[in-house]
């Protein structure tokens, strides 16, 4: 954890995961017009049917909640907004019709927008 005084970081891959944890326990729920918005930390891969690679089967929220990929999917189609951080920046995650590995039709799938960020990509965020 070096070069973290007084719980600022002084380059960039030095936070430490209790310093985030607490930052967004102060800072509690990240909330557009007073609805509160899930924001995606982590995820859950699990093995795809074909054994060849590995997909998105759940995630993880900032508070720490696991929620199925089935489950957010439902929850977008029931209008509500979900975003992945990651890298200090948000994007907000959308449904793709099936997992993009070439032959696989696993659905609904998840991914995130396109921005300037890979660190904010559901695939690149760290497991829960």
């Amino acid at each position: 954890m070096g070069g973290l005084a007084h719980g600022f970081p002084h380059a960039p891959g030095d936070i430490d995961d209790s310093v985030v944890r607490r930052a967004r326990e102060l800072r509690g729920p990240w909330t557009r017009c007073g609805v509160v918005m899930p924001v995606v930390t982590r995820v859950r891969k699990v093995q795809a049917p074909d054994g060849k690679h590995q997909h998105i089967g759940g995630v993880c929220t900032a508070e720490g909640t696991y929620v199925s990929r089935q489950d957010v999917a439902a929850a977008m189609d029931a209008g509500e907004a979900w975003w992945s951080e990651g890298g200090g920046t948000r994007v907000r995650i959308r449904k793709a019709p099936y997992c993009p590995y070439p032959e696989c039709v696993t659905f609904p799938y998840l991914t995130t927008a396109p921005d300037h960020s890979r660190a904010n990509n559901l695939e690149n965020l760290p497991w829960c």
